[in-house]
């Protein structure tokens, strides 16, 4: 490696390239990951004849793959390049999805099991890539732009993700009516989505490369050692874990929701997360803006509990079934949810980014990675286990209406079953025991959630300038929703609850200690009372 590109501290010439090309690597990278995920992978596993089994197993192997970011710490902290190995681990990797797109030309009982093997090399390999990335990055970019510039990076990439996404939908459609076979027709998305892939790894070559500190030769089980001996990182780590439980445990069920349970057709659930893509891209590099003002910390005790309001909302959409709110409520759900997911996923890695020491970032974050994604395997299987369990079993609300002489009258305006347990379970439980490890992180810098609403207005205001009042009105929009669906009620809430519990203890306090008075039972050491 010359010394142009691996150099203690990069010119600002090469710093301002290389930030341009990383910003071409998180477009390509996009569009690799929304023409290969989501929908696409699981319409691509069904028309190979997976079954619900397999497709359970699609949701947990991305997650698992991050596992493999435990020993690849050892790779990193030995190899002399952490780019060269990042370009051709991610290049390698992004083959494989081109494989994938031979798979229906194969014999068809070497189908499935060849997509799950080509599927798991790729997360291999991807989270391999993603281990070196971070200790890159981490050394890189200057600690003060991580918001800004990530979340300018992450805003411009979902943006064109979102518009390749919808464009990609249609496209299988006309192959699968063009062609009459469905597995082609996502073969296509697969070579479009391997070919960015590539694309996106060999754009980093330009990108300089801070010299990695060197560090004394050490096992692989006092490197591990390290993070786990840090308080403030392992409080982190039991966040991030839990956090992701909840959110993957919820999350990989969204979709089958909206067409099992609420009934709407494909075109409407694309729709519905095109609109969540855009909020989404939008609200990235706002918030990276606020969290270089504030901290990390801050935006995340604000759309935590926001998004897990969103989780909290499925189960309303269904009164039992599709009713006339189905929809809006699903909008505000994807409108919402798109705000507090560009929170959390920028501030989530900005804090880690943060955390971790320089010079030991590849152990830290790797810890953080992996333990993220064994707690994202485990969710989606339980779920799966929950929403079949709770399959045959039901909570009615039911609200009833009896005149004398007449039949009562029954409606049932809810009806519990199946995966609104699981929504409930993630969102109550899991997401409310993640809130509490996430008050006990401590960051420099955590302001109150007002300031963070604030700032939010400030920053959309100077984005819109120029607007009439109008267009400055709908940019506020969301910014007053997440207030009023979440931040406000929240507060509300506890003070309501802090308030009652100091009032209800004031009470019992004064009913005891009149009882006392007339068993004769006061307190000696208490002053007696002034006539």
């Amino acid at each position: 490696m010359s010394s142009e590109t691996q150099a203690s501290e990069p010119t600002p010439e090469a710093l301002a390239l290389g930030m341009r090309r990383l910003v071409v690597d998180a477009i390509c990278s996009r569009v690799m990951t929304v023409v290969t995920g989501g929908a696409f992978l699981v319409g691509m596993g069904l028309a190979l004849g997976a079954s619900n089994l397999v497709i359970g197993i699609l949701a947990a192997i991305m997650p698992l793959g991050q596992a493999a970011q435990i020993p690849a710490i050892l790779l990193v902290n030995r190899t002399p390049s952490r780019k060269g190995l990042v370009i051709s681990t991610a290049a390698l990797a992004r083959v494989f999805l081109l494989a994938i797109a031979g798979i229906p030309f194969m014999p068809d009982d070497l189908k499935v099991p060849l997509f799950l093997t080509f599927l798991g090399l790729f997360f291999l390999l991807s989270n391999v890539a993603g281990c070196s990335m971070n200790s890159w990055m981490r050394d890189l970019i200057p600690q003060d732009q991580f918001g800004s510039f990530f979340g300018k990076r992450l805003a411009i990439a979902t943006a064109i993700g979102a518009f390749v996404m919808l464009g990609a939908g249609w496209g299988v459609t006309a192959l699968q009516e063009a062609t009459g076979d469905n597995a082609k027709a996502y073969s296509s998305v697969f070579i479009i989505g391997g070919i960015f892939g590539i694309v996106g790894a060999l754009a980093l070559k330009p990108v300089p490369e801070p010299a990695q500190e060197k560090r004394p030769k050490m096992s692989f089980l006092k490197i591990m050692r390290e993070p786990l001996a840090d308080p403030r990182f392992v409080r982190l780590l039991c966040f991030t874990a839990t956090w992701n439980f909840c959110i993957l445990m919820a999350g990989a069920f969204a979709a089958v929701y909206m067409l099992e349970n609420v009934k709407i057709s494909i075109g409407t659930v694309v729709a519905l997360a095109v609109v969540n893509q855009l909020i989404n891209a939008w609200f990235f590099k706002l918030w990276g803006i606020i969290a270089d003002k504030t901290s990390n910390k801050a935006i995340l005790r604000v759309v935590c509990p926001v998004f897990i309001s969103t989780i909290l909302m499925y189960p309303f959409t269904t009164m039992p079934g599709y009713w006339w709110g189905s929809i809006p409520i699903l909008l505000v759900i994807h409108i919402v949810g798109g705000i507090a997911t560009a929170g959390f996923m920028l501030c989530t890695a900005n804090i880690a980014l943060e955390f971790a020491p320089k010079g030991q970032a590849t152990a830290y974050l790797a810890t953080n990675a992996t333990l993220a994604g064994l707690a994202g395997t485990i969710g989606p299987i339980l779920g799966g286990w929950m929403a079949d369990f709770f399959q045959a079993r039901e909570f009615r609300v039911i609200f009833s209406y009896v005149e004398q002489g007449e039949t009562p009258v029954e409606v049932s305006p809810m009806i519990l079953g199946g995966l609104d347990f699981v929504f409930i379970f993630a969102g109550v439980l899991i997401g409310g025991l993640a809130l509490i490890f996430l008050a006990r992180i401590q960051e420099e810098g955590t302001i109150e959630e007002k300031e963070i609403i604030n700032q939010a207005y400030a920053s959309a205001r100077e984005s819109v300038f120029g607007i009439g009042g109008a267009g400055r009105r709908m940019a506020y929009f969301p910014l007053e929703m997440v207030n009023n669906v979440a931040v406000k009620p929240t507060r509300t809430m506890a003070r309501v609850v802090s308030t009652g519990v100091h009032k209800t203890a004031e009470e019992v306090t004064k009913k005891a200690r009149t009882v006392g008075e007339k068993l004769g039972l006061a307190d000696d050491d208490e002053e007696p009372e002034k006539p």
